[in-house]
């Protein structure tokens, strides 16, 4: 029978035991051929899941558990726009365990932007079991492989399906982990569990599991301690960023730096991956070596510009910025970041708190400073920022009150351009010209003389007076030195 006929009859007819077992047998006799596209097929796929995780949970088969499994994988990839990119299976012990060993399941990447998902046999015992951790332990790895997926997705590709994948800190470090592998598989492996891949996987994985729960049947989400769930969670975190390795030196370093060196060997080595790997392109330059702290502070303030969460933006550049000395030239690059930092500082004023949490974290990480050493520095760093900031102000101030003054007193103090002396010259041409002409013409009227000799008289007491202000004014200036001298 096809989806769309069986659906048709589902939908039409009173919903019975039968018929909910009828659904069941069709879609896991199609599992290999399940197409969430067709909407029949999801139609039928929903329902089982529905009735299977309502009402027969710790009754179910090896072929309801494979139902499940495969559709919210299936599910699950296609909510994440990669259902297109990744094929579903289910191993018999002896094939899985001969290829992939006593793994429950695995992601493989294809190498060619598709992915392989197999599950063994463990992750249908858990599912059957009575047991609700195992049961929990079950759905948990279900999602987890689809996460992986997704992983392997992002940070390989700038975009899914159109839509544009942020640039975040956790991408970011997976990217970082995953060419850490191809130079150094045995530390990989023996460090697989605080791996942020394996730990971000088991997070994502648990918290779809208990979403999937709540969705399905609320009763059996309700019997788990939601505290010990929260706890768990919290854990995953932890694994990963208080992790340490310590080197055959003796020396002990968190595990994000040790990530970082490997991986940065490999760069350096293979410059052409950080074109593979678009995220990389944030630390890394094109030709392999590391973005310099001041390109990383530009391109940082660039980003935050266009970005909607400046939260993950300063995320993503803090844990590029620090933990970025082990090949730059250790203690002594340290004090070259702190130049750089303090000259920046010293430049713009800034309060930007990212840049003094760069200072901080060098100071007690790299350096051997004392608390109290390293707090008179943090307080010399912010007194310096808000002198620059204090004398940017009073800057502003009297730029404003020169232009306020320009205003009031009109453009007569103002420089004159060529085309403004241009015309002046022509008006007080004009002016002389018709200065001469009415002392000509005035020579012609009644009293003419008499006329001429009182503008004359007018003119020499404009004269007189202009004289004696300059005179009174040169007094006062002179009284005002005297004054200041004695």
């Amino acid at each position: 029978m096809e989806a769309h006929e069986l659906a048709e009859k589902f939908r039409n007819n009173t919903r019975t035991e039968a018929s909910y077992q009828e659904v069941v047998k069709w879609c896991s006799e199609n599992t290999n051929k399940l197409d969430l596209q067709d909407k029949d097929q999801q139609y039928l796929y929903e329902m089982s899941t529905r009735y299977l995780m309502k009402y027969r949970i710790g009754k179910w088969s090896k072929d309801d558990a494979t139902v499940i499994i495969n559709y919210l994988a299936k599910k699950s990839a296609w909510k994440l726009g990669i259902d297109e990119n990744i094929a579903v299976s289910i191993l018999e012990e002896s094939d899985y365990k001969e290829v992939h060993g006593s793994s429950d399941a695995v992601c493989i990447n294809n190498g060619d932007d598709t992915f392989s998902i197999s599950y063994s046999p463990r992750v249908i015992e858990n599912l059957l079991s009575n047991n609700y951790d195992q049961f929990l332990r079950g759905m948990q790895t279900i999602f987890h492989e689809v996460v992986h997926t997704q992983q392997n997705s992002v940070i390989q590709r700038e975009n899914i399906k159109g839509v544009d994948i942020p640039k975040t800190k956790t991408i970011y470090i997976m990217a970082l982990e995953t060419i850490a592998r191809k130079y150094d598989s045995k530390f990989y492996n023996e460090n697989y569990s605080h791996l942020l891949k394996e730990n971000h996987a088991e997070k994502i994985g648990l918290r779809e599991a208990m979403e999937t729960m709540q969705k399905y049947n609320p009763k059996l989400y309700q019997a788990y301690n939601q505290e010990i769930i929260q706890q768990r969670l919290e854990n995953y975190d932890r694994n990963f960023y208080d992790a340490t390795v310590d080197l055959k030196s003796g020396k002990t370093v968190d595990f994000m730096l040790q990530i970082d060196t490997l991986s940065s060997m490999y760069i350096e080595q293979h410059p052409e991956i950080v074109q593979k790997f678009p995220i990389l392109q944030v630390g890394y330059n094109l030709d392999g070596t590391k973005k310099d702290l001041s390109k990383l502070i530009t391109e940082r303030n660039e980003m935050l510009t266009d970005s909607e969460t400046p939260d993950k933006v300063n995320e993503l550049y803090e844990a590029i910025a620090n933990h970025r000395n082990a090949l730059t030239g250790g203690l002594k690059g340290t004090k070259d970041e702190l130049l750089t930092l303090d000259d920046y500082i010293a430049k713009t004023g800034t309060d930007d708190e990212f840049i003094f949490g760069l200072i901080k974290y060098r100071l007690e990480n790299k350096t051997k400073m004392t608390p109290e050493q390293i707090s008179e520095f943090m307080k010399r760093e912010y007194s310096t920022a808000s002198k620059v900031r204090q004398e940017k102000q009073e800057q502003e101030i009297v730029h404003e009150k020169a232009e306020t003054i320009k205003d009031e007193i009109g453009d007569e103090f103002q420089p004159k351009t060529e085309a403004d002396k241009k015309v002046e010259e022509q008006v007080e041409t004009m002016w002389q010209q018709q200065f001469q002409s009415w002392d000509r013409n005035v020579m012609t009227l009644p009293n003419g003389a008499k006329r001429k000799q009182e503008a004359a008289k007018v003119m020499s007491d404009i004269v007189r007076q202009q004289e004696q202000q300059e005179k009174q004014t040169q007094e006062q200036l002179e009284e005002q030195e005297n004054h200041g001298t004695r």
